[in-house]
């Protein structure tokens, strides 16, 4: 066996001769290391993955991540933890393999990606400093991780020489492509990467093929993401390739780039919410949502960036109520609403305000969401957009009923429901006469709110409009509980949870489990509708989704009725079940 050891940089000459001595002596083997394969007949590629290290938690594991544990010895079974420790013991004789030592090297393992070579130089600061002040100096990675043996070559004394190596084979329009892509944040697709990092060096067609090279030289890293290639960079490669992208001058205009595409996308995925390929557009924006969060960012630090900011934030508030991203939405439009760039009146601000509102209203805070509604009906009328207004006019009409108004509540509905029939706009139709029938329910009027759940239901069908017709059902089925016709009920709750676990909508899943906790109380199943109770106030607990004041009082009684029905012991122990219950699961143990 012959081994040659990183042929990266003398590629050709060595495919040519391993090529010639393979010819000349059959019997041969040859081990080569090197960033990408020689290309020539008989190879086989092994790729050399990182070390494996324990990951903070099961749905976030990576290839590299093994299942967790929690003890000294467990951890100590990982690859990149049993390196640094060891690493560590060679530079400081009296360094403890302690539990705390172990926790902390395993948090800078992680942040490190496995990588050897970064835990090696991590761990020789062990010398002078412990593994908690290693832990919290590792934002300057590069500044950091030095001062590698002085007989290793010179690419691997510091984490900075040893991606300058890498980084100096390359060519120049490789560069250029390795720098832009430092844009992206959890990662891409080829298209987007094409939108992104073409101009200038590069044109669009050479993007593919650029990349293309740089999986090759194990730079970049491809993945199968519901069936589509998705690429990503290591985070220390990435923030190399940023600091390269600063010293270029490019870095304003590749996340203006950047931040386009992910304005273009979050539209698309707006418009798809409102058809029947929701599930699929909640994932692709899951995948992407890393890299939205950045393109908000560069919003705020964008002296002209508030506009489409607000443009951007408006075509998530879909994804942000059905993911139970409510906290972070509010913050993020707080911000753009204070941009100096956005205090016009425009469509771009009528869409920040209006997802405002929603938001507030989501999490109880109905005189916030009021008072971004009057402001957005004040700008609707000075830009003369009449649907818009009629569908701010429509929640107005929605937060007074949630706070007990509700001759405010109807006369703002009515109108609303004139207003889009007028306009012919069947989708905001169903709308009006979803949030009719809320009103009339709120008011115990059943006879009232049934034909406008059915004429709603109809409307919804023939649009393939999923997301109100899972409220449709959702009050529906409140309406046939009430009337005493439990198994209709309970037949339309979980064609909701159903539809709830297609769509990832954990705020609806809450009312639905909520509702059917009442329904099973009905019945004498006071422990189990305890159970889905718990299961309820847990999601709304995690998303920040109380409810309204209204309901909440109705709530508390219904609580009362649990209590008295169970002891408090039994009480406590469904409650506490329930609480322990992914959503996804809670909704699994109704519909089996």
């Amino acid at each position: 066996m012959l081994i040659l050891d990183n042929c990266e940089h003398l590629l050709p000459d060595c495919a040519r001769l391993v090529s010639a001595l393979l010819k000349a002596c059959s019997p041969l083997r040859i081990l080569t290391t090197s960033r990408e394969s020689l290309e020539i007949t008989g190879e086989v590629v092994w790729p050399v993955i990182p070390l494996g290290f324990p990951a903070p938690e099961k749905k976030d594991r990576s290839k590299t991540a093994m299942p967790d544990k929690n003890t000294l010895a467990d951890l100590m079974e990982y690859p990149a933890v049993r390196l640094f420790v060891d690493r560590a013991q060679s530079s400081r004789h009296n360094f403890a393999a302690a539990l705390p030592n172990v926790q902390a090297v395993v948090r800078i393992c992680r942040f490190l990606e496995g990588i050897p070579l970064a835990i090696e130089l991590a761990a020789a600061r062990a010398r002078s400093l412990s593994v908690q002040e290693i832990e919290t100096r590792l934002h300057d990675r590069f500044g950091l991780l030095t001062g590698g043996s002085r007989d290793a070559a010179q690419r691997q004394r510091t984490l900075t020489d040893l991606i300058d190596w890498s980084h100096n084979l390359l060519s120049e329009s490789e560069r250029v492509l390795l720098r832009r892509l430092s844009v992206f944040t959890g990662g891409w697709t080829a298209a987007s990467a094409e939108n992104v990092c073409s101009g200038g060096v590069f044109l669009e067609m050479d993007v593919l093929a650029g990349l293309t090279r740089l999986v090759e030289k194990s730079l970049v890293i491809v993945e199968d993401r519901q069936g589509q290639s998705r690429y990503r960079l290591l985070d220390t490669l990435r923030q190399y390739a940023g600091l390269r992208l600063a010293e270029s001058g490019e870095t304003f205009f590749t996340r203006t780039q950047h931040r386009n595409v992910m304005v273009m996308l979050a539209e698309e995925a707006d418009r798809g919410l409102s058809g029947p390929d929701v599930a699929q557009w909640l994932n692709r924006l899951d995948l992407e949502y890393d890299n939205i969060r950045a393109a908000l960012d560069f919003c705020v630090l964008d002296p002209d960036g508030g506009e489409l900011g607000l443009q951007l934030a408006g075509s998530l508030l879909r994804f942000w109520e059905m993911r139970g991203y409510l906290t972070e939405g509010r913050e993020r439009i707080a911000a753009l609403l204070r941009h100096p760039s956005a205090q016009l009146p425009t469509r771009a601000r009528s869409s920040g305000l209006s997802t405002a509102a929603n938001l507030a209203r989501r999490q109880g805070d109905h005189q916030a969401a009021i008072a971004c509604l009057q402001e957005n009906i004040e700008v609707l009328r000075q830009i003369e957009d009449e649907p818009a207004a009629t569908a701010a006019i429509n929640n107005l009409g929605i937060l007074y009923g949630e706070i007990g108004d509700y001759a405010r509540a109807q006369e703002f509905l009515e109108q609303a429901l004139a207003l889009n029939r007028s306009a012919g706009n069947r989708r905001a139709v169903a709308g009006s006469l979803l949030c009719l029938s809320a009103l009339a329910q709120r008011q115990k009027d059943y006879l009232t709110a049934h034909p406008l759940l059915d004429e709603a239901k109809s409307i919804c069908e023939e649009e393939g409009d999923r997301i109100r017709l899972l409220y449709t059902l959702n009050n529906m089925g409140i309406g046939s509980q009430v009337q005493g016709n439990l198994e209709e009920a309970q037949s339309l709750f979980k064609a909701g949870l159903l539809l709830c676990l297609e769509l990832a909508d954990q705020r609806m899943t809450a009312y639905l489990l909520e509702n059917l906790s009442e329904l099973i109380a009905d019945r004498g199943e006071f422990a189990r509708a305890t159970l889905l109770w718990g299961a309820a106030q847990a999601i709304r607990a995690r998303i920040g989704s109380p409810l309204p004041p209204e309901d909440q009082k109705a709530s508390d009684l219904y609580v009362h009725r649990l209590q008295t029905a169970l002891s408090s012991e039994d009480f406590a122990k469904a409650v506490t079940s329930g609480r322990e219950l992914e959503w996804q699961d809670a909704i699994h143990l109704c519909t089996l």
